[in-house]
């Protein structure tokens, strides 16, 4: 093994490896409307998406689209045949004060028993200015496509659940609502959500509950696709976001969380739209959910259960073990590396150096170069786009500010280094990471094992095989194939996470730089570092001279009108977290700072300015009833927005204390006011509330009168920011709560 390979072989097994990995794991064409009744077909559920959105607009909870949506579901299941019934009632968050009035569907295909159920969940109801055709319409057709084909099936033992909730955009709360006070919901053996944040991307296994084992050996068996990681589990952990399985997970219920999250740019936009998503997205929703529902509704539900397992997927490969089986599979690769090691021509100290100090080297200065390229970039163009219009420049910079720093230290250090070192060494590297993550995050482990294990016995058999020197150090390059598997994780957390996940992403590329050091040596090895400075230096300039935005990949904007009592203080706002495009700057005086939205919260800014006022009438507050507790006071209120507004927000003093209270009988309970005013006032917020008064119990610490803020949100504008919104270029749009008109009054209580 002294005789080095050449290097350009050893960068073309990479990116073919790298090529092979994405391609393997790259999404199956629908099948076909024309497919028996007893198959899942991807056609056959696009054709019903694009007929509940035939309109491709919004329907958030409460408004008459997504009445229309609902309707559309029904009667589909009255078609099919499919008993079902509507769960109306409110929904409160469990960990906020967020409410809505929610509508349910809840479906049941009969089994030859009565339960326990298989349960499928998925959301009907999208965001304020998102047709939702990715979130959650795509996972909602998947699960009646999948209902479909399970009953022309029929012949199955347990009872299959519909749980297809509202309001989930706000807060999980229509699955708040099923989870707390639907009398099916203690009867689910098994539950499998479908989710989704983008346009595109593999239905990935995001998170799994309870002992898993049983129900993940089902999924290993019959997935035509399967593909996901363990570490998922691990990141949503220590992350905010939720989906409806968070609601069920708290519920004690095992199963699955499927969600898919490439194009990710679409989430919450306008361009969440039937025309860009991809029908082989819903199809591997398909692949999933339809086999493992069929084999589950066909298991033993009602048995005991225990057992967890970890799992992750490379080259279509779906690896899973149990939780033991890591600390068996960190034993062996340690033993073949150690082989490995005793055949070599390796130094102890060579080796210590290789596995420890050099490639944290490599990964410290590599980090560092791609952090303050970026600090660049953002100094250049006022801010870092999580998705860019053009990708590949930023991913240049990354790739090649990762792979700079192995170049120049392989090269230096090639003459008193052997390739035996730097190979075994790079390993080891992961070797001790893998064994971190086992005692820290243990979930996390698979990403890294399951590139080692293969790695590992590599290099144990070609260093004991009587192979020549230059045949072997060729052969060696057959470890890149595991490296390659570093390089697909990157590019799934780019396209997931986008660039505000940055930290994330580099270290992906760097592990795959550290175990391809072994192949830096030789003639190519000054012209190869000198190409990728290059390429480095020309992904710099492309990304400041590139367009950020585009049509497809736009600027998230909102447009915002707010108003005080009696038409004060109006105003409009830009919210955006780049720089207001010079189109919309020019329409009137927002200057070049941001300033404070609403008059009770400075941190929460934008560009503003004042405008004439549209005169909106507030929303009103009526106490009805209020009485001395031993805590406080007891207060009942009836609030309305006077111009059927889908949101009201009550701003509570931070004398209020830690209050609590109920609507129709659904208890909530203190939530904090986003933004870092948490300690001046905490807010209750009601969705859905079109054209309702809402009566609502409150307890509060204070026996004094109280003066808070309310205030109703709509996501209709008045004709005063007709002008704003026209000047907004094609490549903005808005995002999440998007364009909105709130009106506030200052209420004593």
């Amino acid at each position: 093994m002294n005789k080095p390979p050449v290097l350009p072989v050893a960068m073309l097994v990479t990116l073919l490896a790298m090529l092979a990995n994405v391609w393997l794991m790259d999404q199956h064409e629908p099948t076909p409307a024309s497919a028996p009744a007893t198959e899942f077909s991807g056609e056959r559920a696009m054709a019903l998406l694009r007929d509940f959105l035939a309109e491709n607009e919004p329907h958030p909870v409460g408004s008459a689209a997504n009445r229309r949506v609902r309707q559309r579901i029904q009667s589909w299941l009255d078609e099919q045949g499919i008993e079902h019934e509507e769960q109306t009632t409110w929904g409160c968050a469990a960990r906020r004060a967020v409410c809505a009035r929610v509508e349910n569907i809840v479906a049941r295909l009969p089994g030859q028993v009565e339960g326990p159920h298989v349960a499928l969940m998925a959301h009907y109801d999208s965001t304020p200015h998102a047709p939702g055709a990715g979130d959650d319409m795509a996972g909602l057709v998947a699960v009646l496509e999948t209902a479909r084909a399970i009953r022309a099936n029929g012949g199955f033992r347990h009872p299959v659940l519909l749980v297809l909730t509202d309001a989930e955009e706000m807060g999980l709360l229509g699955a708040e609502a099923f989870f707390d006070r639907h009398p099916l919901a203690e009867d689910i053996g098994v539950l499998l959500n479908v989710e989704g944040a983008g346009t595109r991307g593999p239905s990935l296994v995001l998170r799994t509950s309870m002992a898993n084992a049983w129900y993940m050996n089902s999924y290993r068996a019959v997935a035509a696709q399967p593909a996901g990681t363990s570490l998922a589990n691990e990141i949503f952990k220590r992350m905010p976001n939720d989906t409806d399985f968070s609601v069920a997970m708290r519920a004690g219920v095992p199963g699955i969380d499927f969600s898919f999250a490439m194009e990710r740019n679409h989430y919450h936009t306008p361009n969440d739209s039937p025309a860009n998503l991809d029908p082989r997205t819903v199809q591997h929703h398909g692949d999933n959910l339809f086999p493992l529902a069929l084999e589950l509704a066909n298991s033993d539900l009602a048995g005991d259960h225990d057992g967890h397992v970890v799992y992750a997927a490379a080259y279509g490969f779906w690896a899973q073990w149990p939780d033991a089986g890591s600390a068996a599979l960190l034993g062996l690769t340690a033993l073949l590396l150690c082989a490995a090691a005793w055949r070599a021509d390796v130094t102890l100290l060579q080796l210590a150096l290789t596995s420890t100090l050099l490639p944290a080297l490599v990964l410290a200065l590599g980090g560092a170069l791609v952090h303050l390229s970026f600090a660049q970039l953002e100094r250049a163009s006022g801010t870092i786009v999580s998705w860019p219009a053009h990708a590949w420049p930023f991913r240049l910079v990354i790739w090649t500010g990762m792979f700079l720093p192995a170049l120049l230290i392989g090269a230096l250090l090639q003459r008193r280094v052997s390739l035996d070192a730097w190979l075994l060494g790079g390993w080891c590297f992961i070797w001790l990471l893998s064994l971190s993550l086992y005692i820290l995050a243990p979930d996390a482990v698979p990403a890294l094992l399951l590139p080692l294990v293969p790695a590992a016995v590599l290099v144990a058999v070609l260093a004991w095989l009587p192979l020549s020197p230059g045949l072997r150090s060729v052969a060696c390059t057959s470890t890149l194939l595991g490296s390659a598997v570093f390089l697909y994780a990157a590019i799934l957390l780019e396209a997931t996470q986008g660039l505000q996940v940055l930290p994330a992403i580099w270290p992906w590329v760097g592990l795959c730089a550290v175990t391809a050091m072994a192949f830096v040596r030789g003639p190519w090895v000054r012209r190869t570092a000198t190409v990728v400075a290059a390429l480095g230096i020309g992904g710099l300039v492309a990304a400041t001279t590139l367009a950020l935005y585009s049509p497809q990949r736009p600027q998230h904007l909102n447009v915002w009108y707010t108003q005080g009592e009696d038409g004060a203080d109006a105003a409009l706002h830009v919210l955006t977290a780049a720089s207001m495009p010079q189109a919309m700057a020019g329409i009137t005086d927002f200057g070049h700072d941001k300033q404070p939205v609403l008059p009770w919260n400075s941190d929460f800014r934008s560009y503003r300015a004042s405008t004439d006022s549209a005169t909106l009438p507030a929303a009103s507050l009526v106490v009805e009833e209020e009485q001395v507790t031993a805590s406080g006071r007891r207060l009942r209120l009836r609030l309305a927005s006077r111009r059927s507004a889908a949101q009201l927000r009550l701003y509570l003093p931070a004398e209020a204390g830690e209050w609590s209270g109920s609507v129709e009988g659904v208890a909530f309970s203190r939530g904090e006011v986003p933004g870092g005013a948490a300690s001046a006032y905490s807010q209750l917020r009601l969705h859905g509330v079109q054209g309702r008064d809402v009566l609502i119990t409150l307890n509060v610490a204070s026996r004094e009168p109280l003066t808070g803020w309310l205030v109703d949100y709509s996501s209709t504008l008045p004709e005063v920011a007709e002008g704003l919104l026209a000047a907004r270029p094609a490549t903005a749009v808005p995002v999440h709560w998007g364009d909105s008109a709130l009106v506030y009054s200052e209420v004593s209580f």
